[in-house]
């Protein structure tokens, strides 16, 4: 098999009609070309496959409808589990898997505050850990619109609209 992305992580299941909540652990904008794409998760040791059928993004995180499933009993065994697509799947050049982007500069109102050290995931949506160069301390930031105005791939710069 191909070399495989993590794109997303089920959380839990969200509706009577076998929907899922998830977090995406890719940066990628353009949700519709993840929709009838094959996924697959890992059940004892071997790749199951798994259709997007529609899918939306909330607040933080994002609600995931499969074709192969229509009830939350047929969803609960995914709680937990990590959805991988085949990299040739995926626009190549543009895809940043959110680990790697620690060792990206912090920049808050055109000033360096820190360096991203360390990212990881709640039930709620991806968490920055932040060092701050002031006071050498470490500073959580959630990866929401409310917080990360933009990141620059380019530039290796992650922009704050507001820190906590």
């Amino acid at each position: 098999m191909n070399e495989l992305i993590k794109v997303f992580k089920i959380n839990k299941p969200h509706s009577i009609k076998g929907e899922v909540k998830a977090t995406m652990l890719i940066l990628l904008e353009d949700l519709e070309m993840l929709v009838n794409k094959v996924f697959f998760f890992e059940q004892q040791g071997v790749y199951q496959p798994l259709t997007i059928k529609n899918l939306k993004k909330t607040n933080s995180q994002y609600i995931i409808k499969f074709k192969e499933f229509n009830s939350i009993n047929e969803v609960m065994q995914l709680r937990g589990t990590v959805l991988y697509l085949p990299e040739k799947e995926l626009p190549t050049g543009l895809l940043t898997v959110i680990e790697d982007l620690v060792d990206y500069k912090v920049v808050h109102n055109d000033h360096e505050i820190g360096i991203l050290k360390n990212t990881f995931t709640t039930k709620a949506h991806t968490i920055f850990e932040v060092f701050l160069h002031h006071n050498n301390q470490i500073m959580l930031i959630p990866y929401v619109d409310e917080y990360v105005k933009k990141i620059d791939q380019k530039n290796k710069i992650i922009i704050l609209d507001k820190v906590i």
